[in-house]
């Protein structure tokens, strides 16, 4: 769902206007048609049909009716449920066109098409500021309704709007952003380099969607630019493309390498000094130009000039990269004779390089899809944990277990801008600092066990200020989702043993450490030292090849830990069974939906009908929760 990660941002009204498709008219409302419709399927399948109202769903037994019958699409639609031969053929048809990922309720229910919207390929514009975009000016000769206007024309109707631009998967709040607008005559989206990282996008043919909402609401759209948000969610690092050209240009200013070049563009950021950040982008730029980089092999050869440099500023490739380039290539734990500037033996090459280049290709056609039940599996058992107000829980870092942070370089996981109860104020970089130098026991305000409160949550992480999301429970699932995700999409996850990589089993073994495990902490532990006597933890060892690399699953997962609070209890207490407390909508829209409605039509024999609550934001794309 393109659209979900909006509840990130509370974009509530952009996101109602988006349930209805984009119209700009609140008038004969889209939602309750299919929501009719869904009706008329069920009791054409099941004999039994259900009505929201008032934010209750009522199911009866019994034959819906459509107010203005049924178009042809739809006439088509229900006599395809009914096609196969046998009863067994019709009902895994039915249960594949109604309950599964590309049928009606997923798809149509809990998805919308939307007008005034298009998509085309990125090219990059330096000179654009992060929160700006180019678009070709037919976008806006459709948008606007404007089929003969200029340029000059379309960027008149364009001032002081915004769009929304998409990254499909849509993993996490930063995968939809708002930018204002200019168009030109190119068929491509100018896209401004600093906003890439966001979106985990490049320019190698990436395209994104282009949103045009009918109805401007200034105040949300412009709390979703790139400016409002510079962080990252799950780890607070720059959601800014501080990387390759631009560091290389710092280099020439005084940065050594990438890590203090991005600090530096914090610093500035926190600072609220945007005008200044932007300056040292621009002459980063300007000198990269000047001192052109380019790289020959008998600089790999000599690690020299421009290989040195880019060694020593880290502005482009990885540590492993350089390794492979002129020294050696590791394989799990198979070291290859050779490297890529000498060459390789053919059978090793073929025996290990190149089943590398395929394990690539298919991780990422078959483990993303793992990684995306991963998030729906977070979104599903913490989607109803909203900020609240109350009495916070706290959670106590003995002096011990301080340092064991520090040593393991997860202290900014564990504290950053967290609440110390002792200090009575949010911790900085600079206090974190001084706890690694010296550490000392921590008290901090958490959700464990409690409310997740402004104090108990810390600040947001993408913005550096006081936490305002709501529906912070989709917001942390979402960003440890889009975690799982990445993970899933690295190259090599080989140990010694050859274990393949398979996401679910990170899944279950996080799942059951946090069942196992008597408090957080001990959660946190297990994460962290997966242990080799624990036949699911040497799996993952094996599987990541965790030997010798000192964050456990936090190496390849690394989230700040205020979101795992967060889903610690969600985790503990979720139970993938089909439970009507949740909401008979929101467990038909999750999984599992045939035997969902079997249980509400055994429920019915019993009872004229059957009145539910709704409690999961999901429901209100059937209009049946408020958000």
């Amino acid at each position: 769902m393109e659209f979900w990660t909006l509840l990130d941002h509370n974009a509530f009204r952009t996101l109602e206007l988006f349930k209805e498709c984009n119209r700009g008219s609140a008038e004969d409302r889209i939602t309750g048609k299919l929501n009719e419709f869904l009706s008329h399927i069920l009791s054409r399948v099941y004999g039994v049909r259900y009505s929201v109202n008032n934010d209750q769903v009522v199911f009866e037994k019994g034959r819906s009716t459509i107010r203005d019958g049924l178009t042809e699409e739809q006439r088509m639609f229900v006599e395809g449920l009914f096609r196969g031969r046998k009863a067994e053929g019709k009902m895994m048809r039915i249960k594949k066109i109604v309950f599964k990922k590309e049928g009606y309720v997923r798809s149509v229910m809990v998805g919308r098409r939307l007008f005034n919207s298009a998509r085309s390929v990125i090219v990059p514009c330096p000179e654009l500021e992060p929160d700006k975009i180019l678009l070709p000016a037919d976008f806006g000769r459709v948008f606007f309704r404007k089929p003969y206007a200029t340029v000059e024309e379309l960027n008149a109707l364009a001032k002081f709007k915004f769009v929304l631009v998409n990254r499909q998967p849509s993993l996490h709040k930063h995968n939809i952003q708002a930018f204002r607008f200019e168009f030109w005559e190119e068929w491509a989206i100018g896209f401004p380099i600093l906003a890439c990282k966001g979106y985990n996008a490049d320019f190698d043919g990436d395209t994104v969607a282009v949103y045009y909402p009918t109805i401007q609401y200034e105040d949300e759209l412009k709390r979703m630019t790139l400016k409002e948000n510079p962080f990252i969610f799950g780890s607070a690092d720059l959601a800014l493309s501080i990387d390759q050209d631009i560091v290389y240009g710092m280099s020439f200013m005084g940065f050594k390498n990438k890590k203090e070049a991005q600090k530096h563009f914090k610093e500035l950021i926190l600072a609220g000094e945007w005008d200044r950040a932007l300056d040292v982008y621009r002459k980063a730029l300007e000198l990269a130009t000047k001192n052109n980089l380019t790289l020959s092999i008998f600089e790999i050869e000599r690690d020299s000039e421009s290989f040195a440099k880019i060694k020593q500023t880290e502005c482009r490739g990885s540590k492993e990269q350089y390794e492979q380039l002129n020294r050696n290539i590791e394989c799990g734990s198979f070291r290859l004779k050779g490297n890529f500037l000498e060459g390789v033996d053919l059978e090793d090459y073929l025996k290990h390089i190149s089943e590398r280049a395929r394990k690539s290709l298919m991780d990422k056609k078959l483990h993303v899809a793992e990684a995306g039940d991963f998030t729906r599996f977070l979104v599903e058992a913490a989607g109803h944990v909203v900020l609240e107000e109350g009495e916070e829980n706290v959670l106590e870092y003995s002096e011990e277990f301080v340092s064991k942070l520090v040593q393991r370089n997860l202290l900014k996981n564990a504290l950053l801008w967290r609440y110390d109860v002792d200090l009575g104020r949010y911790l900085t970089e600079e206090d974190l600092e001084d706890i690694k130098n010296r550490p000392r026991r921590v008290r901090i305000y958490s959700p464990v066990n409690g409310p997740v409160t402004k104090r108990s949550f810390g600040l947001d992480p993408s913005t550096g200020k006081e936490l305002k999301i709501k529906y912070i429970g989709v917001a942390c699932a979402h960003s440890t989702g889009e975690r799982g995700t990445q993970l899933s999409m690295q190259t090599f996850h080989t140990g010694g043993s050859g274990e393949p990589f398979r996401m679910s089993k990170v899944r279950s073994y996080i799942v059951k450490s946090a069942n196992e495990s008597k408090d957080f902490l001990e959660f946190l532990e297990r994460l962290m030292e997966p242990d080799e006597n624990d036949e699911d933890a040497k799996t993952i060892i094996e599987m990541l090849n965790l030997k010798g690399k000192s964050k456990g699953i936090f190496e390849y997962l690394s989230v700040q830990f205020s979101l795992l609070e967060v889903l610690y209890g969600p985790l503990k207490s979720f139970r993938e069974t089909i439970s009507l407390d949740r909401g008979p909508l929101t467990c038909m829209s999750y999984e599992r939906g045939h035997e969902v409605v079997e249980k509400i039509k055994s429920q019915l024999s019993k009872s004229g009908s059957l009145r539910f609550s709704e409690k999961h934001p999901r429901a209100f794309f059937f209009d049946a929760f408020v958000l």
